[in-house]
This record gives structure tokens, C-alpha cells and sequence, in this order.
């Protein structure tokens, strides 16, 4: 027989998360031993199996859930151990955590229990920056002076997920999943988001109704239509005399059980605890007990342990992840009332009060026990009891949390100061809402007149909400600690960087300059903060105010330079970015020395958001001094570390940005990857990302590359209509519109664009020709086609002094064209070939292989009208194969027409290197979508070459074209 329990209808297992042969074979002297295996009846519960069954069977790629909800004690837990098994059986891999009452503060702890038993077998295959997140948020080492974000923690766990499924299925059983912290409750959200075919499935439990204490909502690990819901029901009346028989060895009359039934409502654990109570009695068990609500019956329970035991469940209540050392630890602190620590620990265990379990913690033996024991204890003795607890924990977050739970009324200096050191602690591991959950009550209690504390911990919980994602909120409580007057400088500089960043999103850039004109108008006395206001005023002015955001910049880092060793490294870093840029833009080059000195000083930096680092700045810039490889390295790189750190929207930029670099690059098969990268990353962030500009202008000059012009146009005035009328953004839009148009031979629309393009940007001071879409060549072909040859010769002049200025060969290549083009319009055959010749030499020194191809499609045709026809066949035929290897088909149509000029069309044209690997896949049956997979093509380009193969040898079918080429 089975000594009656509390806990038996929900922990008839040990905790499945401990493999069997994890099993102690021996317990400390004077500590429980964990209790093995129960082996009680256990209630057929044969519709909630059969869901666990479905989910363990569900074919579904993504991760699917199932939960089991209902009231306490109605067997949930027991159905979820159930579960648990048979994933076991049917060779899954399982990952397990219960969630407690006591453990939702504490950061990790879930983490921790799902996680801890099996990290060390794929440590090795994470990343350094996924391994020490997960290290470090589970207390396997200590921070190492950086902070981690909440969404490095959960990429870190989405990449051990991956490399646990790896080898077989994976099941993340999770009881009581409402009381799992929200730390863990965080990562998993993040990582489950951006897990896709690993076939992930998750059973967890959810009390929907608690007697003694309210459960709190259950988090949505995923999507609601990939999540079912089964309540677990009551039991019968054959069911429950089942259940007495086996557990309390009770017997009761048929019309008492049917009445203890009903009284229950067949739930398993009032039924046990009615029949507990009448084992207890003494009366005519034809009646039912006197207590009649589950809550006298837990009190009568509780009155009647032995006090020491009592209060060894209390203890253990108020304990998050309570080892039996820790409980004894503080049982001996109780000075008021002495008791032997170890006998009342055995006690309660012996009692059916507390459990032991594999893992060597103690815990109450059902949840409501606990709850219930911590709720009879008065005010000041649950203060007490938690003071106490504070003095005896290590981890500051769980020493931070008894003393919020011991505190009394604010304000106070000492229980504030424990709070905030909770928080960093918190912070450091990556525990974002945790450390929320200390940073604000450590603000309340910061006595006001302590003005520096209480500004400097108003500035670090703005600093987390901001990391939250709640913008708004930090800029309030930034606002709150700039207004500190009195506080000391480096708090209230943190407020005004703060501030600033934050009013720039949540108000616009008028309220940001604000802000930043107010804090000029008193920093007379402090340098500091002077040169902090300068670089943000040159920061919100790059665009718009050019040479006042110039001024701004050098006067703050003479300042900086003035302070040396003591210049605020914000403003520093801040006004050297913006100076950078400043001149990038007004075309005097990338000035990379400011560049890794700006990244010096944001070392020093406590905190700074991603996109602002100087690293991905000059990655986003390098570009536009037609650095490519530089820039296609700093960004590829970058993209890992924001993908590591869970920086999903700095992700998304830099993918974007790097699509246009690898069309700058001819590479349309990499910038078609770094689309696909981008749609991914929008797909996992979810609903309300929007599209760059600089997207746009790669997606548009890819579709222009296959030949769909259309479709370009399309989604360049669309997004036009979509983006704010920002002068750049319209450039940028326009250069793409205006080589659409030249394509289609409306000269005047290009010239009209292009003319457009140039006044826009030099109305703000951009006067550096890739920032601008590189227009000069479409502008100067286009001048000079409609024989306004002195125009195109001021922008070729332009374009000239600056790649010679700058060390460009891209520039110098183009200027050389367009003034090929214009020696040849004025009849200067053999100068335009001179200078076309040179210009194809320049553009041997570029990144940009298609401007080459201009080049030489230009000389070919100048040395047909030179009569030079072995030359212009060799100008035309590289050219030609230059825009085939780089996949830009109208330009390669141009050529094409060119060299078929003069020659009769059909067998005798000679296919191109592309068009010949087309025509030999297209001859041995592969359709058009299966060509452009196994060539790495799109099916616009291969359909192009199809045409032009047809078009060249005479066919007019794929079967005549199989008969050409026998295979």
C-alpha cells in the first residue's frame, strides 16, 4: 500500500528530464535520497494520449505543439510524464522542464533544465558567440565585461536545437508551462520562430484554473494554428474507486463514491484528498468529510504536519531550484525557533510534503502545497523568511529578487541598490524582461535625493526597454534622467545619447534636433556634453544639412581631441562617423583611418546599437567608393555577427545592402542569394518589416539584368509611391528608371530623369557619383545621342576629376567612354577608338565588369564604322561574352544585334559561351526552369538565350533544336 500524498495524482514519475541511469546510487549523509520510480495506478487516459500520439506522428516540417490543459490535480502532469514516454519509446530525443512558482524570476532557469543535460553534446558544433551565450545565461561561466541581448541567447538555443535534431526528433516537454521564466519563456519564442524544417514538437501543460493560486497567462512559443489544445478530463466513478483502491488501499460504499465523485468533479487529487481525510476520521464513511472545498483541505493538511517539517515546505516554497543543502542552510538560520534542519527536511519528505528529485532538488509535492504554505505565513514572517533567504543566495538576480519580496515601503537606498545589482546581473546574461523586472523597482526605491543613482539606474532601464523593443518607454525614462540637472556629467551625457537616438524614432528628426539645440544652448561649462550634442547635431544633419553637420562634427572632435584620454567615446566615435560620411557623399573620398579610429572609441563604449557600429557603417559605405570585395567582405561578416546576436533588423539592412553590392559586382547570382537571405530573415521577423530603398534598387536592377524591364519599372514607381520623399531615395530610384528608359530608346525621358538625378543631389551636397547610382554614363550616352555633345563633355569633365582625384578607374573609365562616344558622334573615329581603348584598360583596374562591357560594346562599334572589322568582331565578341558571364541580357542583346549586323541571320551565327551550354541542355530535354537551376540562372535569362538560340540557328522548336544537336 502506498502512503497517501498530496502530490501522487501529478508526479507519479521522476522528472523525465534525468535518463534513467542518472539515478543517484547514494545521497549525502543526513539528505534525502530521490525518491524512485512510483509505480501507482495510472489512469486511463486514452483520448489525451492518442493527441500526444498524433503530435509524435504529425509529418509537419515546422514545430508543431500540443497542450494539455485543466484545473489542478486533475492529472495533467501525470499524461505529460506519460507523453514523455512515449516519445521515448518511439526513439525521439527529449528535452524537459517543469515550471515553478518560485523560479518565474529567476533568468534561465527553464533554459537551464531543458538544456543542461545534454549542452555538452553539441557545444562543439555552436559557434564561439552561441556557445559562450548559452555558457554564460547558463551560469557555466561568468560574463566576460560585454553584455549579451535577449535575441543572442535565443539563437544561440535555435542553433543547438538544430544540431540536437540533427540525428533524430526532438520533443521540448514543458510542465506547467505558465510558471516557466520569462527569460527562457524569450529565447525559446525567438528560436522556435526561426526554426523551420527540423519537425520540432513541443508537449506542455497549462492550469487553467488554480483553487489556491492563479496561474499566469501561458506564453505563445508558436504560431496559434500550429498549436492544439486537449483538456484533460475528470475520471469516472470506476476510474476513482480505481485510484483509492491502489492509493489509499480505501474502499468505499457505491453511493458515498458516486457522492465523492460528484463533490470532486472527478478530479483525481480532491478525490484522494477526500478519501485522505476520511482515513483520517473516524465517522461513518457513508458520509462525506466536513470540509468541502479543496482549500480546508490543504489548510487541514498543513495544520497537521509537525512544524518543523512545515517549515521545511515553507522554505522550500520560497526557493528557486532549492538543493536539500540550501533548504538546511536555511532552516539553521532560524534563530527564533531552533530546529534540527536535517530531521525536519527527512521529515517532510517522509511526510509526502516534499519530494527529492533526480536532478538532487527538493520541491513541494504539488504545486498548490507550496503555494499554500507560503500563503499561510503573515506579512512579516514571509519578510523575514525572505531577508533571510537574501543573505544566504550567491546569484546576485536571486538575492536581488528576496529582497524585493522582503521590502517594504520605498524609498530605500540599501534595497535599491540590491535591485539594481540584480539587474546587471540579469542584464549580462542576456535576461532582458528579467533585469526590467529589478531595474524598475530599483528606480522606486533610489531615495530622490541621491539625484546621480537614481538618473544613472533611470538611464540603464531605458537602456533595457530600448533593448525590448519598447522605444517609447526608454525615451521616457531618458528624458526623466536628462532632466536631472544636478546629476553628475557622464549620467546625464548617457540621458542625452539616450534620448536623442530615441526621439529620432518614436517623433522624427525635428524633435531629436530639439533636443539636441537645447543641450548645445547650457553645455558652455562642460565640454563634455558639448561635444556630445555637436556630433549628434552633425549625426541627424549628414542628409540634410550637409555643411552645418560638418562643422558640427569637427568642432566636437577638436573637442574630443582637446580632452584626449578623457573625451566622452560617444561623441568621439558619433562625430567621426558622420565627418566620414559627410565627405564620402560630397565626393572627397572614404577617409578609413576616421573610420578605425571611430571603432576604437566605440570600444570603450558601454553600449551602442548594432547598425551604429563603425564597422557595419563602413561596410554600408565602402561600396560607394567602389570597394566591392571590402565591402562585400565587411558585410558578409557582419551579417554572421548580427545573425549570431539575434540582430534580426540590422540582419535585414545589411542583407539588403549587400544584394546591391553583388549587382554592383555583376554577380546576380549572389545578389539573388542575398534576396533570398533577406525574404527569410523578413519571414522569421514577422509582419510589419518593410522593404529599403537599397533592396528595391537591387531587386529592380536584377529584373533589368533578365531582360524584364517591366517589372523593374513596376517596382521602382511603386516604391516611390510607398517611401517618404526623401531626396536621395528618389536619386537612387530615378538613376534605374533613367537606364530603363535609354534601354527602351527614349532618350529625352533619360535625360530628363538623369537631369533630375544630378540637381536633386547636389542640392544636397552629394557630389559623389556611386551615392547617386552612378548615372554619368546613362547621361552622357543619352547627351550625346540627342547631339548635345558640350553637355556631355561637362559630365564626362566631372567624372574625370574625380577618379583621378580619387584613385577611381571605374570613373575614369566612364569619362573616357562618354568622351569616346562624343569623338566618335563628331566623326573623330580613330580618337574615339584611342580613347574607348583606354577607357576598357581603366575598367581592367574595376570591380564592375559591366562597365567594361559598355566600354567594349562602344569600341566595337566604332571600329565597324572605322572598317576595322577583325577589331570590332574581337571589341564586340568580349563584350559580349562579359555581359553573358555577368547575366545582363539586354546589354548582350545590343552585342548580338551588333554582330549579327551585316551577317545573315540564321545557321551561321555563332552562339555564345552561355548560349551554347543553353542550347546543349535545352537539346537533351531539360525544360527552362531546370536549365536555370542546374546553370544558375534565373528562367528569364535562360528563356532569353532560348530565343536568341532559335533566333540564330534557324529553329523553330526544341525538337528541331534536338535534331541540331544529336546528344
Amino acid at each position: 500500500m502506498n502512503r497517501p500524498s498530496i502530490a501522487q495524482p501529478e508526479i507519479s514519475q521522476p522528472e523525465p528530464s534525468q535518463p534513467a541511469s542518472a539515478q543517484s546510487a547514494s545521497a549525502q549523509p543526513g539528505i534525502p535520497r530521490p525518491a524512485g520510480p512510483a509505480s501507482p495506478m495510472f489512469i486511463s487516459r486514452p483520448a489525451e494520449l492518442a493527441a500526444v500520439r498524433e503530435l509524435i506522428a504529425d509529418p509537419a516540417g515546422r514545430p508543431r505543439a500540443l497542450v494539455l490543459t485543466g484545473e489542478a490535480g486533475i492529472g495533467k502532469s501525470t499524461v505529460w510524464s506519460a507523453g514523455v514516454e512515449l516519445a521515448r519509446e518511439a526513439g525521439w530525443r527529449v528535452l524537459s522542464a517543469r515550471g515553478d512558482q518560485t523560479e518565474t524570476g529567476l533568468s534561465f532557469a527553464g533554459l537551464t533544465d531543458l538544456l543542461d543535460p545534454v549542452l555538452d553534446e553539441v557545444l562543439d558544433r555552436l559557434s564561439d558567440a552561441q556557445r559562450i551565450a548559452l555558457e554564460v545565461a547558463m551560469v557555466r561561466r561568468l560574463p566576460d565585461g560585454g553584455r549579451l541581448g535577449p535575441n543572442e541567447i535565443g539563437n544561440a538555443v535555435a542553433a543547438a536545437i538544430r544540431e540536437l535534431a540533427r540525428d533524430r526528433p526532438l520533443l521540448l516537454a514543458i510542465d506547467d508551462l505558465p510558471w516557466i521564466d520569462g527569460a527562457t519563456v524569450a529565447a525559446f519564442e525567438y528560436a522556435l520562430s526561426r526554426l523551420g524544417g527540423e519537425g520540432l514538437r513541443v508537449l506542455a501543460t497549462q492550469r487553467t484554473a488554480s483553487t489556491l493560486a492563479a496561474a499566469p497567462p501561458a506564453p505563445e512559443l508558436l504560431p496559434a494554428d500550429d498549436v492544439r489544445s486537449v483538456p484533460v478530463t475528470a475520471i469516472d466513478v470506476t476510474a476513482a474507486d480505481e485510484l483509492l483502491a491502489e492509493r489509499l488501499d480505501l474502499r468505499l460504499p457505491p453511493t458515498t463514491l458516486r457522492g465523492l465523485v460528484e463533490h470532486s468533479g472527478g478530479n483525481p487529487f480532491w478525490i484522494l484528498e477526500f478519501g485522505a481525510a476520511l482515513r483520517r476520521g473516524d465517522g461513518d464513511r457513508a458520509e462525506l468529510p466536513v470540509p468541502t472545498a479543496l482549500t480546508d483541505l490543504v489548510r487541514e493538511r498543513l495544520g497537521s504536519l509537525p512544524p518543523d517539517a512545515r517549515q521545511a515546505l515553507v522554505v522550500t516554497a520560497a526557493l528557486p531550484q532549492p538543493s536539500p543543502e540550501l533548504v538546511i542552510r536555511a532552516l539553521s538560520k532560524q534563530a527564533d525557533d531552533p530546529i534540527d534542519p536535517i530531521a525536519a527536511v527527512e521529515r517532510a519528505v517522509a511526510d509526502g510534503v516534499l519530494t527529492v528529485s533526480e536532478s538532487q532538488r527538493l520541491r513541494p509535492a504539488h504545486p498548490l502545497l507550496g503555494a499554500a504554505a507560503l500563503d499561510a505565513l503573515l506579512p512579516l514572517a514571509r519578510a523575514g523568511l525572505h531577508r533571510r533567504l537574501a543573505e544566504l543566495v550567491e546569484d546576485p538576480e536571486q538575492r536581488a529578487r528576496h529582497v524585493m519580496l522582503a521590502a517594504g515601503e520605498p524609498p530605500d537606498a540599501e534595497t535599491a541598490d540590491r535591485l539594481a545589482a540584480g539587474a546587471e546581473a540579469a542584464r549580462g546574461r542576456g535576461a532582458v524582461s528579467g533585469a526590467i523586472e529589478l531595474a524598475d523597482p530599483a528606480i522606486r526605491f533610489t531615495p530622490p535625493e541621491l539625484v546621480s543613482a537614481l538618473a544613472q539606474r533611470q538611464v540603464d532601464t531605458a537602456e533595457l526597454y530600448y533593448m525590448r523593443g519598447d522605444i517609447e518607454k526608454a525615451r521616457e525614462l531618458a528624458a526623466t534622467a536628462w532632466a536631472a540637472e544636478s546629476a553628475e556629467p557622464s549620467v546625464r551625457r548617457r540621458a542625452l545619447a539616450l534620448l536623442t537616438h530615441t526621439s529620432l524614432y518614436t517623433q522624427g528628426a525635428a524633435a531629436a534636433q530639439k533636443v539636441v539645440d537645447e543641450a548645445l544652448a547650457e553645455t558652455a561649462d562642460d565640454p563634455w556634453l558639448r561635444s556630445l550634442a555637436l556630433a549628434f547635431a552633425a549625426d541627424f544633419n549628414v542628409a540634410s544639412d550637409p555643411p552645418h553637420a560638418r562643422r558640427s562634427a569637427v568642432e566636437a572632435i577638436e573637442i574630443c581631441d582637446r580632452l584626449g584620454a578623457e573625451a566622452d567615446p560617444t561623441a568621439l566615435s558619433t562625430a567621426l562617423l558622420a565627418l566620414v560620411e559627410i565627405d564620402m557623399f560630397a565626393g572627397r573620398g572614404l577617409d578609413r583611418s576616421l573610420v578605425e579610429r571611430a571603432g576604437a572609441a566605440q570600444a570603450d563604449r558601454r553600449w551602442i546599437p548594432f547598425i551604429e557600429r563603425a564597422e557595419v557603417r563602413f561596410g554600408l559605405s565602402v561600396k560607394y567608393v567602389d570597394d566591392l570585395d571590402t565591402s562585400r567582405a565587411v558585410l558578409t561578416r557582419m551579417v554572421r555577427t548580427a545573425q549570431e546576436m539575434g540582430e534580426t533588423s540590422a540582419t535585414l539592412v545589411l542583407q539588403a545592402h549587400l544584394a546591391y553590392t553583388e549587382v554592383q559586382a555583376g554577380r546576380p547570382g549572389a545578389a539573388r542569394a542575398a534576396l533570398a537571405a533577406f525574404e527569410d530573415a523578413a519571414r522569421e521577423a514577422g509582419p510589419g518589416i518593410g522593404e529599403p530603398a537599397s533592396l528595391t534598387v537591387a531587386r529592380a536592377l536584377l529584373d533589368i539584368m533578365d531582360g524584364d524591364l517591366d517589372g523593374a519599372e513596376a517596382a521602382l514607381l511603386a516604391a516611390l509611391e510607398r517611401l517618404p520623399p526623401i531626396p536621395l531615395v528618389r536619386v537612387i530610384m530615378d538613376t534605374p528608371l533613367a537606364t530603363i528608359a535609354l534601354l527602351r530608346g527614349d532618350v529625352g525621358q533619360a535625360i530628363t530623369l538623369l537631369d533630375g538625378v544630378l540637381e536633386q543631389a547636389r542640392a544636397v551636397y552629394v557630389h559623389e557619383p556611386a551615392a547617386r547610382g552612378r548615372p554619368e554614363g546613362d547621361l552622357g550616352q543619352a547627351l550625346v545621342t540627342a547631339g548635345r555633345l558640350a553637355e556631355a563633355e561637362a559630365v564626362a569633365s566631372e567624372l574625370a576629376e574625380i577618379g583621378e582625384r580619387l584613385g577611381r578607374p571605374t570613373l575614369s573609365g566612364i569619362a573616357l567612354r562618354v568622351r569616346g562616344l562624343i569623338a566618335a558622334a563628331q566623326g573623330e573615329l580613330d580618337e574615339a577608338a584611342e580613347l574607348l581603348t583606354r577607357a576598357v584598360e581603366a575598367h581592367d583596374a574595376s570591380p564592375m565588369p559591366i562597365e567594361r562591357g559598355r566600354s567594349l560594346l562602344a569600341l566595337g562599334q566604332v571600329q565597324r564604322r572605322r572598317k576595322a572589322k577583325t577589331e570590332a568582331r574581337q571589341a564586340l565578341q568580349d563584350a559580349l561574352d562579359c555581359f553573358d558571364s555577368h547575366g545582363h541580357r539586354p546589354f548582350a542583346q545590343l552585342v548580338e544585334a551588333e554582330l549579327a549586323r551585316g551577317q545573315r541571320a540564321g545557321a551561321g551565327s555563332v552562339l555564345t559561351a552561355s548560349e551554347q551550354r543553353v542550347a546543349d541542355l535545352v537539346a537533351g530535354g531539360f525544360t527552362n526552369r531546370e536549365v536555370a537551376a542546374r546553370l544558375s540562372m534565373s528562367v528569364r535569362t535562360v528563356e532569353s538565350h532560348v530565343a536568341s538560340v532559335f533566333r540564330k540557328l534557324g529553329v523553330r522548336s526544341r525538337t528541331e533544336l534536338a535534331g541540331r544537336f544529336p546528344q
